[in-house]
């Protein structure tokens, strides 16, 4: 699963992603009379996490497949390990301290 962005730098070697996983590789929500062609994820890891990401998920927004995934994930009990990786004036931000996922999801947050 990838972000709309991260499709786009990896195009070229999308057909390689595809031969590693043994399934299609989507960006995009699937439309309402689409078969789900990925199996149920026994676990999730979100790398890198952006701000941009991590405020879209810990305040709700699931605008794209690859938030809305784990989204429901950690709701539903599915593992989910995020990687932030992002600069020290966007982990700055006021909302930031706010939008832990975890913390969204009534667990814990590490540091």
């Amino acid at each position: 699963m990838l972000t709309p962005s991260a499709a786009r730098w990896w195009e070229a070697r999308m057909p390689e992603l595809v031969e590693l996983t043994g399934h299609p590789v989507r960006s995009q929500y699937k439309l309402p009379w689409e078969a789900d062609a990925l199996p149920p994820a026994d676990a999730m890891l979100v790398a890198p996490l952006s701000c941009t990401s991590l405020n879209k998920w810990g305040h709700g927004i699931a605008d794209t497949l690859a938030i809305g995934l784990v989204s429901e994930g950690v709701h539903l009990g599915v593992p989910v390990v995020a990687v932030p990786y992002f600069n020290q004036a966007q982990a700055a931000q006021p909302a930031v301290p706010h939008s832990r996922p975890c913390r969204a999801a009534g667990r814990a947050a590490q540091h």
